[in-house]
C-alpha cells in the first residue's frame, strides 16, 4: 500500500499520546499530539515535520535499507533517529526494522 501524504499524516496522528522508541537506542519518546504540519514530543525542542516524514517515507520506495546517521538533511534538523522511529510504528505494514552492520534501520516490506 502507498500512502499519500494526507494518508501517512493520518496513520502518525494516531500516535499521539504513544510512545516511540528510537530503534538502535531504545530510547522513549512520548508523541503528546500531532498538528497539522509536526509531532510534538515531551521534552523534545526539535519537531519532525510533516514534509520530511513524507519524503522520508518515498525515499523508502527504492527498496534500500535507511539509516538514520544516513540521512543528511534530518541529522541537520536533528529529528533523524526519531523520524525514522515515527515511521516503522506509524506503518508497520509497509516497513520493517534491518540490521545494517552494527546499525539499526528502515526498509519497505513492499516496494516496486
Amino acid at each position: 500500500m502507498n500512502l499519500d501524504e494526507s494518508g501517512l499524516w493520518e496513520r502518525i496522528s494516531s500516535l499521539a499520546g504513544s510512545t516511540v522508541h528510537t530503534l538502535a537506542q531504545q530510547k522513549p519518546n512520548l508523541i503528546t499530539s500531532v498538528s497539522k504540519s509536526e509531532v510534538i514530543i515531551k521534552g523534545r525542542e526539535t519537531r519532525p515535520c510533516k514534509a520530511d516524514l513524507y519524503n522520508l517515507y518515498t525515499i523508502l520506495e527504492s527498496g534500500e535499507t535507511i539509516v538514520s546517521d544516513d540521512i543528511q538533511w534530518l541529522k541537520e534538523k536533528r529529528v533523524s533517529r526519531i523520524c525514522v522511529a515515527i515511521l516503522a510504528q506509524a506503518v508497520p505494514d509497509e516497513i520493517e526494522v534491518a540490521s545494517v552492520g552494527r546499525k539499526v534501520g528502515i526498509r519497505r516490506r513492499f516496494y516496486g
